[in-house]
């Protein structure tokens, strides 16, 4: 049993904290259902809901993906995907919000199978009203991206994998001339 589903079930067994003060009738277990539900598949580690008395923390690790037994609370447990071992992650240096290009009009910095370098901008990380460039550390293909553009991510979060490998060069054209 993950963190997220025994505090759950403390949840749904004590009524929650302050829950003797309120008047209205809700159902715990299905709130934390919705916000469970409301989460998966985005980036979000942590998540805090406060309203009147009750107070709700999810937490997660970063990437990792919430375990459930079939039929326990959302949909079964969406296994992460298998990756190469070769492929590299390049991960977030720092905590903050994560944009793919440099402004809402531009390009993206890589797109899926684009071939980077290393040292090569990959997207932006917001920290503190400051916007910091991430690197890629290795030559290759951009095989998978992790993170939309807004995600909130946490340091070591795998931003993408890239398979290593040599940046394939256009040959100049034969010309006449």
């Amino acid at each position: 049993m993950d963190e997220m589903e025994r505090d759950m079930s403390e949840l749904s067994t004590s009524g929650g904290a302050g829950a003797q003060d309120m008047d209205v009738d809700i159902d715990y277990a299905d709130l934390v259902r919705g916000l469970l539900d409301d989460v998966q598949g985005t980036a979000i580690t942590v998540l805090e809901v406060r309203h009147d008395g009750l107070r709700v923390v999810l937490r997660r690790a970063p990437g990792a993906v919430a375990q459930s037994a079939p039929g326990a609370y959302g949909p079964a447990a969406v296994a992460a995907p298998v990756r190469p071992e070769h492929w590299h992650p390049v991960t977030a240096p720092l905590t903050g919000i994560f944009y793919a290009r440099p402004s809402p009009d531009d390009e993206p910095y890589v797109t899926l199978g684009a071939q980077i370098e290393s040292d090569q901008v990959i997207g932006l990380i917001e920290s503190m009203k400051m916007f910091n460039e991430v690197t890629a550390d290795v030559t290759g293909t951009v095989r998978e991206i992790g993170v939309v553009n807004g995600d909130l991510i946490e340091t070591g979060y795998a931003i993408l994998y890239v398979e290593p490998g040599e940046v394939e060069t256009q040959a100049p054209a034969a010309g006449g001339g």
